[in-house]
């Protein structure tokens, strides 16, 4: 039988908490359209200096939502693994493809 993913009152406030701010749901939506994405890339694509990039991927990753690895120079994220975080990636794709719609 799978294990479900279990979120205590104080993981779901951190999750609100950490999506609560526009860019963090910015960099959300360009990372699981993308599937992985360089946090350069992240902050190109979002419009905010790497200092700010990483400080909010720092939050969005503290919150369970985001893991990162490292290859040489360069961090890459992914949206985490998991019931939360595969709905979140799909509602981010779904918002994605209804804002290229609208445009």
């Amino acid at each position: 039988m799978e294990e479900k993913e279990v979120l205590s009152v104080e993981n779901l406030s951190n999750i609100f908490d950490a999506i609560s701010h526009p860019n963090r749901l910015r960099m959300l939506r360009s990372i699981a359209a993308a599937g992985e994405l360089k946090s350069g890339d992240i902050a190109d694509q979002v419009g905010v200096s790497k200092q700010m990039t990483t400080k909010h991927l720092r939050i969005l990753e503290n919150a369970g939502l985001v893991e990162s690895r490292r290859d040489k120079n360069n961090i890459f994220y992914s949206v985490r693994k998991g019931d939360f975080g595969q709905a979140l990636m799909q509602t981010a794709r779904d918002a994605n493809l209804q804002l290229c719609a609208d445009m």
